[in-house]
């Protein structure tokens, strides 16, 4: 436990053996993974699509020193397939990439935020049930 931590500090008892400092059956200790689920799978794909357009673009390009190998860098026409194939799958991988990203950005900022404000109301109610307790106790 860290002291410096709000729910940590001094008189906060830890979890104990009789139930004391365990989550009540209906708290919201289950939310996080919950709001967290689709992060992860947003990041991965705005990694991935970047590399799948730059794996065309590598596939076009080697397709276009084929041709040049077969028929001479005297045709340009010949030439434009492969460096076609090699710009659009660029497009493509950016334009599937960019919009993930901004996404995942906006998606991770709120689930900080969510989380944030459910540990500053869990301190709060730490904090007031404590207090009632030691009120009610000095009594």
């Amino acid at each position: 436990m860290d002291p410096r931590h709000p729910a940590h500090g001094p008189g906060i008892p830890g979890p104990h053996p009789t139930g004391y400092g365990k989550c009540p059956s209906g708290s919201d200790s289950g939310k996080i993974p919950a709001i967290e689920r689709f992060v992860s799978t947003l990041g991965m794909l705005a990694a991935i699509a970047p590399l799948l357009g730059l794996l065309g673009t590598v596939t076009g390009m080697i397709n276009t020193f084929h041709v040049i190998t077969y028929y001479g860098a005297g045709d340009p026409k010949m030439m434009s397939g492969g460096i076609s194939e090699a710009l659009v799958t660029t497009m493509l991988g950016l334009s599937v990439a960019i919009p993930i990203m901004l996404f995942h950005t906006l998606l991770s900022r709120r689930v900080e935020t969510q989380i944030s404000q459910m540990e500053e109301k869990a301190v709060a109610f730490v904090n007031m049930v404590f207090k009632a307790r030691n009120e009610c106790c000095r009594h």
